[in-house]
C-alpha cells in the first residue's frame, strides 16, 4: 500500500477516476439527478384569419423578417414580469419555437390568409422581393405586478424598399389582454389564451396596415 500511494497519477486519468467513482455511487445508492424529468408542455399560438373584405389586392412581393428582440424574449420560454424590472419564466411550459421565430411564422401565415399579396416569403429567395417587413418585438410577456394581471405584446413594424434600401413607413402596434380575476398567473393554461388574444390583434393590425401602406405606395409610383 505504501508503494501504491507514492505512485503519481497522471492528470489525464483524474477525470476518468472521478467519473468512475460517481458511477459507482449512482449504481450503489440510486442516482436521482441523472434521471430525466418530465418534458415541459409545449404551446403554440394561432395565425389571424379574419380580415376586412375590402383589402386591396397587390401584384407585389413581400419579405417577412424575423423580429429582432432582446435576449429575455428571444427564446422559447413563456416570460412573466413580476416587477417592472424582473423577468421570470414558467417552469413547465415552453413555446413551440423562439418567440420571434413563432411571431414571424404567424405573420407569414396571416398575410397568406388574406390572399391579397402576390407573393409573401419569410426568406430571401432567388428573385428579389419588392418590399420587406422588418419588425421589432419589444414586448411579449405576461405582467402580474401592476393592477390586473395581463399580457402585453408590442411590435414595431418597418416597411423597407428592398431595391433602394430605405425605410418607407414605420408604426408601433400594442395590444394587452387581461386575465380573469383570481386566475392562476403561474399556469400556462391561463396565460396562453391571453397571449393568443393579444397577438391576434397585433397580427390583424400589422397585416392590414402593411397592405394598405403598400397599396398607397404602389398608387403613388404609378401616378
Amino acid at each position: 500500500m505504501k508503494f501504491l500511494s507514492t505512485l503519481p497519477i497522471p492528470n489525464a486519468v483524474i477525470p476518468i477516476l472521478r467519473l468512475f467513482l460517481l458511477c459507482c455511487l449512482c449504481v450503489g445508492g440510486g442516482c436521482t439527478f441523472l434521471k430525466p424529468g418530465p418534458a415541459p408542455d409545449v404551446y403554440g399560438l394561432m395565425a389571424q384569419s379574419e380580415f376586412p373584405s375590402n383589402l386591396p389586392t397587390l401584384n407585389t412581393r413581400l419579405l417577412i423578417d424575423e423580429p429582432s428582440a432582446v435576449l429575455a424574449l428571444n427564446n422559447n420560454r413563456i416570460a412573466v414580469k413580476t416587477t417592472a424590472f424582473n423577468y421570470r419564466y414558467l417552469g413547465k411550459a415552453r413555446w413551440m419555437d423562439r418567440a420571434p421565430a413563432m411571431v414571424q411564422a404567424l405573420l407569414l401565415r396571416s398575410f397568406q390568409n388574406t390572399n391579397a399579396i402576390m407573393s409573401v416569403e419569410d426568406v430571401a429567395v432567388g428573385y428579389t422581393q419588392d418590399y420587406e417587413l422588418s419588425p421589432e418585438l419589444w414586448d411579449f410577456q405576461a405582467e402580474v405586478y401592476d393592477g390586473t394581471p395581463h399580457v402585453t405584446i408590442r411590435l414595431v413594424g418597418r416597411i423597407l424598399d428592398r431595391k433602394q434600401g430605405r425605410i418607407l413607413a414605420l408604426k408601433t402596434f400594442t395590444a394587452t389582454q387581461t386575465m380573469p380575476p383570481g386566475s392562476a398567473t403561474d399556469s400556462a393554461d391561463v396565460l396562453v389564451p391571453a397571449f393568443n388574444a393579444a397577438l391576434s390583434i397585433i397580427l390583424q393590425e400589422t397585416v392590414v396596415w402593411t397592405i394598405d401602406t403598400l397599396a398607397t405606395l404602389s398608387q403613388t409610383e404609378t401616378d
